[in-house]
This record gives C-alpha cells, structure tokens and sequence, in this order.
C-alpha cells in the first residue's frame, strides 16, 4: 500500500466498523484522509488518534505556501534582470540613435555650410 502516500482519499463511515479499520490503514500507508461517519464522538476520537493527519496537512500546506513563495521570489528575480537587459539594450539604442542624429547633423551642416558658400560664390 506505499503507493497510497500523499493520496487524497474520502473515507465514509469512518467512525466504526470497516471503516475505521481501513482508515487506520489508510493512515498507517501515508494517506491524506477526509474521514466522515454518523457517530460525532467516534470521529474525535479518531482524530485525537490520527493527530498526525491534520499535522502531516498542514505542514504539506506550509511547504507548498514555501514553494510558491520561493518561485515567486525566483520569477521576480528573472523578471528583473530581464527587465534590466531590456532597459540596458534600449538605453544603448538611444545612445546609438543620438550619436547618429549628431553625426548626421555635423554632416547636414557642412553640406549647408558648402552649399551656403557656393550659392554666395554664384551671386
């Protein structure tokens, strides 16, 4: 029954009989149990036995909020530094696109600069 471990499994009329017998199996192979049954008082008390049922959930709980969290904090670590290559690369296309716009103004003004001079050499 090692392949029960983890398994979510519903147990009905798990306060007595066969049903508490195979609860207390299910519990004994590593299951997660949701015992239900008519009988109150039986259901505590097997839950005051299986106390480790509702521990064994909650600390399986607690480590997927820690995963999660943990991915989280691993996503918004690669978002920021693809955030960061992207402003990097941008930040180096306006460096780029200006030295182009200055190089092509010095380049615009002599040719104003030659075309001034020949126009006034033509007058």
């Amino acid at each position: 029954m090692s392949s029960l471990k983890d398994k979510n499994i519903i147990v009905t009329g798990a306060s007595g009989g066969i049903g508490n017998s195979i609860t207390e199996k299910l519990n004994q192979n590593g299951a997660n149990i949701l015992a239900t049954g008519t009988r109150f008082e039986k259901l505590e008390e097997l839950k005051e036995k299986f106390d480790n049922i509702v521990n064994r959930i909650q600390r399986q709980g607690e480590a997927f909020i820690e995963s999660a969290r943990n991915s989280i904090r691993i996503s918004s670590r690669n978002i920021n530094r693809e955030s960061n290559a992207l402003k990097s690369e941008v930040d180096q296309m306006f460096k780029t696109g200006e030295e182009f716009l200055e190089s092509n103004i010095e380049e615009r003004q002599k040719q104003i600069e030659l075309i001034s001079k020949y126009i006034f050499i033509s007058l």
